[in-house]
């Protein structure tokens, strides 16, 4: 017995010149299976892509999580590349390593021998982190230091291996211990978040303590300076294949990330060709975005510019460049409008004509949660790709003819489940701006107007309630409400006022808006009824659902999962020092310091100040490390004798996703938060 799952029977409901829809490519015969919320949070995730220096495999992590153990576990593979064999484990299971106080995997690092016959990588040993050899068969510590391994390289001949660290674990200990019976002075690297001042952080097995370097870079406490060391692997060159060159080949791609001093260039293998990634307008008050455009340099002193639309955007939209030296193309992946589905083109730097490589179908990238590239191997690209509702899997994709070829499915078992019909949606807000977001429904024809839970405020890859893994959008249709991920247009930052001034609230007021705009479009098409609508955020959004319920009355049921930053009490946890990096928070948008405001803005903008206002319940599930920034807004709403409840995940930085357990209660309270206050009519029936 099959159901089909297919979303095309969506377009009829939504068609409008103001509203255009996108027909997810999801339609095939699948079993009857059950989904549940373990399902969704156990996904695997891939990481860490490496192509051999032979050209013949691909390296990668894939992390898994269990629900039931509350554990979280990595593995390396590796895959031939061209898709004959199997993937073999590479070394044992292992504990990825965090990013203080994020509550994600820190990106992988991997280096593989020049003959392709192990990889290295950093590993947790116990409470240390060492560089490990992972082959079939072995794993084997390679380092013995008494310090942690911060990063490494092999040597081109394979005899050497080059390493970092700082100072030894035992010396930082007693560092910190020796500071703490002094006293700390209080000052801009104190976490003043809701984390105990020291030992709040574990690498391993040990207990050590974290300070800010920069507004988002946490480091351990009294670590020292960097310093390089060798170590002899062999003492002859390894033997490498016929034909293999042993030198490492320059890149052949260039990232936003790469653009310093206004733009990053690409020579192309033999045409005498460049390619030129340029910031065409910087980002130069807090919080703009800026963007780039593509040009060229050609043979002969010609210098061309990309006029098609996938050439120019934000950081995000361009996301890729590399060339098909054969036929004097650039490859560029593209997702203009913070869309979040990826397209492959290609620029003829001879013709000037354009192609689509690839269609937009879902997302490609390395696995990465950031701006993550997919790594070349000959004319390949491989790349994690990932959709609504098609969990990760590895791909290899030809940069000839977009050919695609699956490598790898660890979540096989999972995509065959049935899933919630989904359907991309874009629009535009009365700006003029596009945006763009997944509606998933439950099953069967919309008969009347559903309940509807927006949720924010990225909603790339697979869906997993937005950012902070918040409120399943799955497990939202299965109770029998209609979800929308909206992904956050970023050209709402950085606003300026007719006084040129950064315009104070704006990026919220303008998520007001836009929420509001697509809201009132389901609504109009019978699909959402505006009296039972619920929000969630996170992160940037937690803001805008705190600013959006204490100043509208569209939503019936809020949840947030970490603490807003737009009350008077927070600035005092966030911007306490004096020379504070996280007082660009307040920069961006556009609010004073609450000690000077002869205007009285926080008055009119902080959601604690207008609590007897707020008539939305609210659910607060935040992680250990913000919850003091949800204080004062809890008090003042208890004691406006609001709905307000708030729930404290112990140990979790601000994803609050790094133990599946938390991610399933938090998953289940807001759920079922939802369901209380919108599975029932507005007079309460």
């Amino acid at each position: 017995m099959s159901y089909i799952h297919c979303t095309q029977r969506l377009a009829s409901l939504l068609t409008t010149a103001f509203l255009s829809t996108v027909t997810v490519q999801h339609c095939m015969a699948q079993p009857i299976s059950g989904l549940t919320l373990n399902d969704i949070i156990e996904s695997k995730s891939i990481d860490g892509l490496s192509p051999s220096p032979d050209g013949k495999w691909i390296a990668y992590r894939v992390i898994s999580r269990s629900v039931a153990a509350n554990q979280v576990q990595g593995q390396w593979f590796k895959v031939r590349l061209d898709g004959s064999r199997r993937p073999v484990a590479l070394g044992k299971v292992f504990s990825p390593l965090r990013i203080p106080l994020m509550s994600l995997a820190k990106p992988a690092v991997s280096r593989w021998a020049p003959d392709s016959s192990a990889l290295y990588t950093l590993s947790e040993s116990g409470s240390a982190v060492q560089v490990h050899r992972l082959t079939p068969t072995m794993d084997v510590t390679v380092t013995h230091d008494a310090a942690d391994v911060e990063s490494f390289e092999i040597s081109a001949d394979g005899t050497q291996l080059t390493y970092q660290t700082r100072d030894a674990r035992e010396a930082i200990t007693r560092a910190q211990r020796a500071a703490e019976a002094k006293g700390f002075h209080f000052d801009r690297s104190i976490i003043t978040d809701g984390l105990p001042l020291t030992d709040n952080f574990k690498i391993g097995d040990r207990l050590t303590t974290v300070r800010r370097v920069t507004a988002s870079e946490l480091v351990e406490a009294e670590r020292g300076d960097l310093r390089t060391k060798h170590l002899l692997l062999r003492k002859a060159p390894v033997a490498l294949p016929t034909g293999l060159n042993p030198k490492v080949e320059a890149p052949r791609f260039i990232r936003p990330q790469d653009v310093v001093a206004g733009e990053a260039r690409l020579p192309l293998g033999t045409s005498g060709a460049t390619i030129i990634l340029r910031q065409i307008q910087k980002g130069d008050v807090d919080g703009q975005v800026g963007s780039n455009g593509l040009e060229a340099d050609l043979p002969g002193g010609n210098h061309i510019v990309c006029t098609e639309a996938f050439c120019k955007g934000a950081p995000s939209a361009i996301r890729f460049v590399t060339y098909n030296d054969q036929t004097n193309e650039a490859v560029i992946l593209a997702e203009p409008d913070f869309r979040s589905r990826t397209t492959i083109y290609a620029w003829n730097l001879v013709t000037g004509t354009t192609r689509v490589i690839r269609p937009e179908t879902s997302s490609l990238d390395d696995g990465s949660p950031y701006v993550g590239t997919c790594p070349m191997s000959g004319h390949y690209l491989v790349c994690v790709e990932s959709g609504p509702s098609r969990p990760p899997r590895l791909n290899r994709i030809d940069i000839r003819d977009g050919h695609d070829l699956v490598l790898v499915d660890p979540n096989a078992a999972l995509a065959a489940k049935h899933f919630p019909q989904t359907q991309i949606l874009t629009w535009r807000d009365p700006k003029g701006r596009p945006w763009n977001g997944v509606l998933v429904l439950p099953d069967g024809p919309v008969k009347t107007p559903l309940p509807t839970v927006i949720t924010t405020y990225r909603c790339r890859g697979f869906l997993q309630g937005g950012v902070g893994y918040l409120a399943s959008e799955f497990a939202l249709a299965q109770k029998g409400m209609a979800a929308l991920c909206i992904n956050l247009n970023n050209d709402i930052l950085g606003q300026l006022d007719a006084s040129g001034r950064v315009a104070t609230m704006q990026p919220y007021k303008d998520l007001v808006v836009a929420y509001q705009t697509i809201i009132d479009k389901l609504a109009h098409d019978g699909i959402a009824d505006p009296s039972r609508i619920g929000i969630a955020g996170h992160s940037f959004t937690a803001n805008g659902v705190t600013y959006a319920i204490s100043h509208s009355q569209t939503y019936r049921a809020a949840v947030i999962g970490s603490g807003p930053t737009i009350d008077p009490g927070t600035y005092a946890i966030v911007a306490a020092a004096g020379d504070s990096w996280r007082k660009a928070v307040y920069r961006v948008i556009g609010l004073p310091k609450p000690s000077d405001d002869p205007n009285h803005v926080w008055k009119t903008v902080s959601p604690a100040l207008n609590a007897k206002s707020i008539l939305t319940p609210l659910l607060i599930q935040t992680p250990e490390n913000e919850y003091l920034f949800n204080l004062q807004q809890y008090a003042f709403l208890q004691d406006a004798h609001k709905e307000v409840d708030m729930y404290v995940y112990p140990g979790e930085g601000h994803m609050a996703s790094w133990q599946p357990v938390h991610q399933y209660w938090r998953n289940k309270r807001s759920v079922d938060w939802f369901a209380k206050w919108l599975l029932q009519s507005p007079t309460g029936g």
